[in-house]
């Protein structure tokens, strides 16, 4: 793993969700657009996630892999480690950031 520049850096933070993160990964190594990096974060899971990451580990795309041993009890921890890790222009955000983020906007501004 090891920094080089790229245009955008996909983070993908996880805890708990071994059944998904295989998943997850995969649809990002499968895009078209070459010019990124991912940088992998987990908050101490118990279940099988940790085996899946270490199994990406060794990836060309994969420029961080951060493992904590103590869960953070927060999402937002996870957030701020993966954007210090950045060196991407442009980060992905989770689908599921993205609608927060649309809907704060909308009531900010069109409210």
């Amino acid at each position: 793993m090891e920094n080089h520049p790229v245009e955008v850096s996909v983070i993908i933070p996880n805890y708990n969700y071994a059944r998904f993160l295989q998943q997850r990964i995969e649809s990002v190594l499968a895009q078209t657009y070459t010019d990124y990096e991912i940088i992998l974060l987990d908050d101490a899971s118990t279940d099988d996630s940790v085996s899946i990451l270490n199994h990406y580990k060794t990836n060309s795309r994969v420029a961080h892999l951060e493992i904590n041993s103590v869960n953070t009890g927060s999402p937002f921890a996870q957030w701020q480690k993966g954007i210090s890790c950045l060196v991407g222009n442009i980060y992905g955000l989770p689908r599921a950031m993205m609608r927060l983020i649309l809907l704060f906007w909308k009531k900010l501004f069109l409210s």
